[in-house]
């Protein structure tokens, strides 16, 4: 058949039906094309070193954006030894197709991964499996802004920008506990929270003295470079 996106349903081990929203032969041989238009949104290495996290999505019409079917998060096995990775299993981000992982983090202790979903601005709670690395999903968050995500050194808060969300156990949760600006990127150092507009450039740091209440002590606005008539800037 021609080219295009497909619902596949696996009926068990050996079989799999292909839903084809037009009529098309039921006999011969088909090809099959996966990953050829993948993007890849974000990585993410495990405090251990055995695991790596791939955020990536998939332009389902080659050449044409936000056509979205395949948003996954990927878990790479690695051997140190033989300097293998392996890929052992894909979830998808969500029940919408167009959830679109786009940034991650994981925490210091290593069993929770967070994800922002540029779809919804909302982040996606997963538990990472101690002796596996898989990955299962545990809550999501109301919307927010932004697409920065990193978490608070103890694990109870992820920052994007300065928006917080906390983070809770038994039950699992996610939730905004305060609604600030986004941004679009971010980290942390030295207990300073530095965030990035991507729009103006303006970096910003902030002190976290008070996890859940970053407080803002410096904002540098990048300098307009100077023109002068007939000279042309060397970029």
């Amino acid at each position: 058949a021609t080219d295009g996106f497909y619902t596949v349903t696996v009926v068990d081990a050996n079989t799999f039906t292909v839903f084809m929203p037009t009529s098309a032969g039921t006999s011969g041989n088909v090809t099959v094309k996966v990953g050829s238009n993948y993007t890849v949104n974000d990585v993410r290495l495990h405090p251990s070193g055995k695991w790596l996290y791939v955020a990536s999505g998939y332009d389902c019409v080659n050449g044409v954006p936000y056509c979205w079917g395949g948003e996954t998060l990927t878990r790479f096995a690695i051997n140190w030894a033989t300097s293998a990775v392996t890929p052992a299993d894909i979830v998808r981000l969500g029940t919408d197709p167009y959830d679109i992982p786009v940034r991650m983090d994981i925490n210091a202790s290593g069993d929770r991964l967070v994800v922002k979903n540029d779809n919804g601005n909302d982040m996606h709670l997963f538990g990472i499996a101690p002796l596996s690395g898989a990955l299962t999903q545990l809550a999501r968050s109301d919307a927010g802004q932004g697409q920065t995500v990193v978490f608070s050194p103890d694990g109870q808060y992820v920052y994007d920008g300065n928006n917080v969300y906390t983070v809770t156990t038994g039950p699992d949760a996610i939730a905004n506990s305060a609604t600030n600006a986004g941004a679009a990127d971010g980290l942390i150092a030295g207990g300073t929270l530095f965030t990035l507009e991507a729009s103006s450039s303006v970096l910003s740091a902030y002190r976290l003295a008070t996890p859940a209440t970053p407080t803002l002590i410096t904002t540098l606005t990048p300098i307009a470079p100077i023109l002068r008539t007939g000279i042309t800037p060397n970029r």
